[in-house]
């Protein structure tokens, strides 16, 4: 589970309709059954800085508390950028870059994201989203002796797994046995990637200055990831290389409610997201995301957002 409940989010975004708009009727996060007039192109640029402190049920200590900087995971910066354009007032395409630098320990990874959907109205009823993500994690490598042992604990199944520095000689004890080390370990993810397809169906409320969004749909996703070590290591214990390459089903639900106040917006987003995992990683199998946004608009073109 990750609940995304923080103590500081920033996010700062300027959106621009362009071209035959009359108005900007999107916000830069949520999801809405509208779609935008034809012709019109709208584009988003935004900075994202995320403080994720707060823990409401202690998991991330639990999970990352051997390590020293186990409070700092999950903190990032990055940048957003999208475009969307109506081919007909039925029918929109989407598309978004981000990327993403998330502290891991002593590390930071690098996260590239590229999504891209088409969105059909019908009827003024509802309207479907079919789309595709994908990301892709930098090569990523761990030399933080506390980052390696927290490592050991979740994916080598042994919590007798430890190494610790005296002087100039690394000791590795395993399995109450001990082993000084001639080079100095590290470890690493390589070929980390998933790409997801889903299907997303998405009605809405409208009353005046309320408007209420609600959807539901299914993504499917396969994912790619290795963790691989130093030599050494692996001559020391082969089941540290790990091939955690795996596909994943996923299912959601979700709403967002917007109101608006003269040129000020308001806007509170939740989904519930429910996953069907392989064996060892079903332990944490849904999430909740929460979301709420401010806006103001500039004139009938430009919006801001944080």
């Amino acid at each position: 589970m990750r609940l995304k409940s923080n103590n500081f989010l920033y996010l700062l975004c300027l959106i621009s309709s362009l071209l035959y708009a009359k108005d900007s009727v999107y916000d830069y996060h949520h999801i809405h059954a509208q779609t935008v007039p034809m012709d019109t192109v709208e584009v988003g640029l935004g900075y994202i800085l995320l403080n994720d402190t707060v823990d409401i049920l202690n998991l991330k200590e639990e999970e990352f508390g051997g390590t020293k900087q186990f409070d700092t995971i999950g903190d990032l910066s990055g940048y957003d950028f999208f475009i969307r354009y109506g081919f007909s007032d039925d029918l929109l395409i989407y598309y978004k870059n981000n990327e993403l630098n998330i502290e891991y320990g002593s590390k930071d990874i690098i996260n590239s994201s590229n999504e891209i959907y088409s969105r059909y109205n019908f009827q003024d009823k509802v309207s479907f989203d079919f789309g595709f993500i994908y990301n892709k994690l930098y090569d990523f490598y761990i030399t933080d002796l506390d980052d390696i042992n927290q490592l050991g604990k979740r994916y080598f199944g042994s919590e007798n797994f430890d190494m610790e520095q005296t002087q100039n000689q690394i000791k590795l004890t395993q399995n109450n046995n001990y082993i000084i080390l001639q080079y100095y370990p590290w470890l690493g993810l390589e070929d980390t990637s998933d790409s997801s397809i889903y299907l997303r169906l998405i009605s809405d409320i409208n009353s005046g200055s309320l408007l209420f969004d609600y959807y539901g749909g299914v993504k499917y996703t396969k994912i790619k990831n290795k963790i691989v070590a130093n030599q050494e290591l692996v001559d020391i214990d082969s089941t540290i290389l790990k091939d955690l390459s795996r596909d994943e089903m996923m299912f959601f639900l979700g709403f967002n409610t917007t109101y608006e106040i003269n040129d000020i917006f308001i806007e509170l987003g939740y989904e519930y997201d429910r996953f069907s995992r392989d064996e060892g990683l079903d332990y944490i199998d849904f999430n909740h995301i929460v979301d709420l946004t401010l806006g103001y608009n500039i004139d009938k073109n430009f919006m801001i957002y944080t």
